[in-house]
């Protein structure tokens, strides 16, 4: 299980390291490189992600760029990317959002409103407001500094029963809350272990999903 003091040490690296989030106009990032962009005379880098996500807003599909790279090289590529991204982005006055994570790179590019982004503290009341209600304990914490993903299971103290005549295997209850890009996600569930075999297997997960608080 993780000790109140791990958690708090887990809480405040995962607020501390949470992307930058910023609107800009689309058209004032310039790619150098299909990994690498400038903002306002700044160099940052670009993951796979980010691109994926402007590929969307351009109505541009993966497969169709990756035959265009193989044809006629990166450099042609990444001016035909610039040229189409400042075109749409000056006829719509397009506004985008990026996350920038702590070393400098562009993890997501969305249409400004599109990100159901809820912020870490707001997710982290949440979880707290919901392990003391519900008297849970965490299994398993995990932060992912790329994207700013939140991940943390538990287990209800005193959710350990049987079930009639299946002495051997024994029932606990248990909830995962994460929180990405598209919200927080609240999944319940129950695991049962058969004690013959120590197998442990999960039944009747559900999932609740809040893109807005």
């Amino acid at each position: 299980m993780v000790t109140q003091s791990q958690y708090d040490a887990f809480k405040i690296d995962a607020i501390r390291n949470q992307p930058i989030r910023k609107n800009i106009q689309l058209a004032d990032l310039k790619f150098h490189t299909m990994d690498t962009a400038e903002f306002n005379g700044i160099m940052l880098g670009v993951n796979r992600t980010a691109i994926k996500d402007l590929f969307q807003i351009l109505g541009i599909t993966a497969g169709g760029f990756k035959s265009l790279e193989q044809s006629l090289g990166e450099e042609v590529s990444k001016n035909f990317l610039n040229t189409m991204k400042n075109a749409i982005s000056n006829a719509k006055s397009l506004e985008v959002t990026i996350a920038v994570t702590p070393d400098r790179v562009i993890s997501r590019i969305q249409k400004v409103g599109q990100s159901a982004l809820i912020s870490a503290d707001t997710y982290f009341d949440t979880f707290e407001r919901l392990a003391n209600d519900h008297n849970l304990d965490i299994k398993f914490a995990d932060f992912n500094k790329g994207n700013g993903n939140i991940y943390l299971s538990t287990i209800a103290k005193g959710g350990e029963f049987q079930v009639g005549s299946l002495s051997d295997e024994v029932f606990h209850t248990g909830m995962s809350l994460s929180r990405t890009a598209d919200g927080i996600q609240a999944d319940p569930f129950m695991e049962r272990l058969v004690c013959t075999n120590g197998m442990v297997t999960r039944q009747f997960e559900e999932s609740f999903k809040l893109r807005s608080m």
